[in-house]
């Protein structure tokens, strides 16, 4: 694992690849999924690599746009959900919350990371997996939204 450095270029295909600067708004998207449900470790390549874990915040995203749950920065500038969020923002989020990487085998661009998924599972029989689509997320996510009452 390494420390990632000013000569690690992201774009928004992904680490030294060739494309368009990131979106800040995806970025700080991604800075709040990792926050809440990661935790930084040695090494864990079990979690797939960027490009795996991108999916999961596209998923998640997605559930909360459905939710009509709004996200704003440290700021209260309100982040624009898009429900996307490209490679190379998910890069440069664990970037900016000093995470180490490692490049898998044959690939330059979509790193694996020292984390730990540490939120919520969807429990199917005799496993547990990470939610995998918006329906998922909802699953989690909407029965704590239930019991806070607004007035």
């Amino acid at each position: 694992m390494k420390w990632f450095t000013d000569a690690d270029n992201i774009t928004d295909m992904g680490l030294n690849a060739y494309g368009n600067p990131v979106n800040d708004d995806e970025v700080k998207l991604c800075e709040i999924w990792i926050n809440t449900y990661l935790i930084k470790t040695k090494h864990n390549r079990a979690l797939g690599t960027s490009y795996k874990l991108k999916h999961y915040v596209e998923k998640w995203a997605r559930c909360l746009h459905d939710l009509n749950i709004k996200l704003h920065d440290e700021n209260m500038n309100l982040i624009k959900n898009t429900c996307y969020v490209s490679n190379g923002a998910f890069i440069q989020a664990m970037k900016n919350l000093y995470f180490e990487y490692s490049l898998p085998k044959g690939s330059s661009i979509n790193p694996y990371f020292g984390a730990k998924y540490n939120g919520p599972y969807i429990y199917e029989q005799y496993f547990k997996y990470i939610p995998r689509t918006s329906k998922e997320w909802e699953q989690v996510l909407a029965p704590t939204l239930s019991a806070i009452n607004v007035y």
